[in-house]
């Protein structure tokens, strides 16, 4: 996250708190940018800005991680696999671009509050 320390923050938080935009269960706290949260377990992660108003204008953002997957499955006799790509819909890149947009959503919004 990019973002001016003392006009940010960046609060890591229960589902309950990201719907209301309050910090009754704030599971991190990140007052000084930038900040890089490693997302190590899969599950829902929700994050927000924690001074003033800034979550009720929007600056929050939630993400998804997936369950990572196997290397090989129990099926797996070596032979290259022939079946079709995957749709792009359910490809691996589609929560990065995720990622990404949230990001760029967290650098560009405080440009609004300038």
């Amino acid at each position: 996250f990019l973002y001016t320390s003392a006009l940010h923050n960046v609060l890591e938080v229960s589902e309950a708190d990201f719907d209301g935009c309050t910090q009754d269960k704030v599971i991190g706290m990140h007052p000084v940018g930038p900040t890089i949260i490693p997302l190590t377990k899969g599950g829902n992660h929700y994050f927000f800005c924690g001074i003033g108003t800034h979550c009720d204008q929007g600056l929050k953002l939630s993400i998804t991680v997936g369950k990572a997957s196997a290397a090989t499955g129990p099926d797996d006799d070596g032979a290259p696999d022939t079946s079709p790509p995957a749709d792009a819909s359910n490809s691996s890149s589609a929560p990065m671009l995720h990622y990404f947009a949230g990001v760029l959503g967290l650098i560009l919004l405080p440009l609004l509050f300038v």
